[in-house]
């Protein structure tokens, strides 16, 4: 663990460190499987939760790109087009690019923090019997 905040791997725990600029030392790295098990409860139920927040604002995201993109459709199947139609489609193509960016972020944000609600789903796994072995060893 790191200033309370429990991790699987000793690695990404010296990772974290280096990101804030710690020490990778005894001063800020512990070593307590019950205290990380209890934490990992608290923030898997969290993650999940944060998860659940993303997902809803991406299926937003989905929801604007595809009024965006069904608008452009309806401009681009026009049998004329005049030049305010072009400058609307230069806007909607514009506004298209950042919902795309959006919804891309927002996806790839979920996939991170569930990768980080599963590891706390395996930390808070954790049976007293590998903790004790892991302890005297």
């Amino acid at each position: 663990m790191v200033a309370g905040i429990p991790f699987k791997r000793l690695y990404d725990a010296e990772e974290y460190c280096a990101r804030l600029e710690l020490p990778p030392t005894k001063d800020y790295l512990a070593y307590n499987p019950a205290e990380a098990k209890r934490l990992s409860l608290t923030c898997e139920r969290e993650l999940k939760f944060v998860v659940d927040l993303l997902e809803d604002a991406q299926k937003k995201a989905k929801a604007k790109l595809d009024v965006l993109c069904a608008e452009r459709d309806r401009i681009r199947s026009k049998e004329k087009i005049n030049i305010m139609d072009e400058c609307e489609l230069n806007v909607l193509n514009d506004n298209i690019e950042n919902a795309i960016g959006e919804h891309s972020g927002l996806i790839d944000a979920i996939l991170i923090v569930r990768k980080r609600a599963y590891e706390h789903w395996e930390l808070s796994r954790l049976n007293q019997e590998v903790t004790k072995d892991v302890e005297t060893t």
